[in-house]
């Protein structure tokens, strides 16, 4: 097998992506609620005559589906964003939770361009790869109802984690973001190096304290964004298991049977 299939068909319990699948719940939780709380909702996602303070467009279907940017419209879309994130933290609806989520966190970027940080794109970013991967494998109500168990260690494929080690270095790239660049890369050569470099610990002290510094300064929108992502970073040193594969082995040789004597 060459070493690139090796590498892709590397197995690990599914814990990290559980973990993420929660983090990304509770961010959208937390997003929503805290908005209320400040009662800007009205303000900053509904249209002038509803009480928005400039002109909205419905530029998503799904808000267009809902009669645009208005009151309705968007209660409808906040309480759906606030199921799915519930769903997302139970781990209930396999694949189609973070779909629909998916779709609602959409539609909420879209109302108002100008109320958009560059990080905020990091979260459908995470709720796309929850859908191909199996994060209700474990830590979930799926699990407990349908699956192995609520703590199942069955092995899960491990490309996923690349996939979001890949996003974490284009987003960091593209917004340059040299904090987040470096704790990508920190992760990275640990991957690389075959796990013989554990270099977990910097890079979460490098993503956690470069978003708390953005966070605490608040010129950067969405600055705590990046660290559902480290979850499925972290478990970029956990144990993997590769696949065994069976070779048929080698026909024993025969032996010859005696003559007897006659």
């Amino acid at each position: 097998m060459s070493p690139l299939l090796a590498h892709l068909d590397r197995r690990e319990p599914a814990t990290p992506l559980a973990l993420f699948r929660v983090a990304i719940g509770l961010s959208m939780i937390g997003g929503l609620l805290s908005m209320m709380r400040a009662g800007v909702l009205p303000l900053l996602w509904t249209d002038r005559p509803y009480g928005g303070y400039r002109p909205l467009e419905a530029e998503h279907w799904m808000v267009e589906l809902l009669a645009g940017p208005t009151d309705a419209g968007v209660v409808i879309l906040v309480g759906l964003g606030l199921i799915g994130g519930l769903f997302l933290v139970a781990g209930l609806g396999s694949r189609i939770t973070p779909l629909v989520s998916l779709g609602v966190v959409t539609a909420l970027l879209s109302l108002n361009p100008d109320t958009v940080g560059s990080r905020d794109h990091l979260l459908p970013a995470g709720l796309f790869l929850l859908v191909f991967a199996p994060a209700t494998a474990t830590l979930s109500l799926d699990a407990r109802l349908f699956g192995d168990g609520f703590r199942s260690q069955l092995p899960r494929p491990a490309w996923v984690r690349d996939l979001a080690i890949a996003q974490l270095l284009l987003f960091a790239a593209t917004e340059g973001s040299l904090v987040l660049l470096a704790s990508a890369v920190v992760l990275l050569v640990s991957l690389i190096s075959g796990h013989r470099l554990d270099l977990r610990i910097p890079g979460a002290l490098i993503l956690v304290g470069g978003c708390l510094w953005d966070w605490v300064g608040g010129e950067v929108p969405g600055a705590l964004v990046p660290v559902v992502y480290l979850p499925v970073l972290w478990g970029a040193q956990g144990r993997t298991i590769t696949t065994p594969h069976h070779t048929p082995s080698a026909p024993a040789p025969s032996t010859p049977h005696p003559h007897p004597r006659r």
